[in-house]
Order: structure tokens, then C-alpha cells, then sequence
């Protein structure tokens, strides 16, 4: 995995050299070329690494989607279960309370 990553970090820089290239307006068509060269071929060494089959949740891409950093979605996926949880115990508080409340009414009515 660790030559991936460093396969993706030459193909952002090899990227970022072609930027620059394009802002300055460097009328060098050999810097041109051979920085899209350079592309093409971090590209096609990309696309014939081994890489691992990694699953991402489709709630992570739709929250980057709408322009949040990754690393703030476990701790929204966490608030989200925190409140969930809080809404499941006050859901069996409340049913509690009436189980009580039925057997008091039951017991005073001789029914149980």
C-alpha cells in the first residue's frame, strides 16, 4: 500500500509541475510534453499496481460530495449514534414507565 501512496504522491506532483507550467505561461513545448509524458506514464503505473479492493461507504463519498472534510465523518457518524442511542433509551424509559404504570392500575383493579 505504501507504494500506492507514493506512486499517487508522484503523480500530484508530476500534476502540480504541469500546473505551473500552464500558469506561467512557459512557452516551452518540451517542458509541456514532457511533463504530460511523465503523466501518462505515473498514470499507466497507477492503473497496473496490485491494488487492494477497498470498500468506501457510500455515506463518506456523498459527505465529501457535499464539500466536508473526510475526517470530520466519523465524528458526525458518532453523533449520530450517540443520539440514536439516547432516543433508544429514553424509548425504553418510557415504556418501562408505562409497564409500571399498567401493572399498578392492573394490581389496584385486582385484574392482576
Amino acid at each position: 500500500m505504501q507504494q500506492v501512496e507514493l506512486e499517487i504522491v508522484r503523480t500530484l506532483d508530476t500534476l502540480s509541475r504541469l500546473n505551473e507550467v500552464v500558469l506561467t505561461g512557459d512557452e516551452s513545448t518540451d517542458e509541456w510534453f514532457d511533463n504530460i509524458n511523465k503523466l501518462v506514464e505515473r498514470f499507466s503505473t497507477l492503473k497496473d499496481m496490485d491494488v487492494p479492493e477497498v470498500q468506501v461507504p457510500l455515506d463518506l463519498i456523498e459527505f465529501v460530495d457535499r464539500n466536508e472534510h473526510p475526517d470530520n465523518f466519523l465524528t458526525v457518524l458518532n453523533n449520530a449514534a450517540v443520539a440514536a442511542d439516547n432516543s433508544a433509551k429514553g424509548k425504553e424509559l418510557a415504556t418501562e414507565k408505562f409497564h409500571n404504570f399498567l401493572e399498578t392500575k392492573l394490581s389496584s383493579a385486582k385484574l392482576l
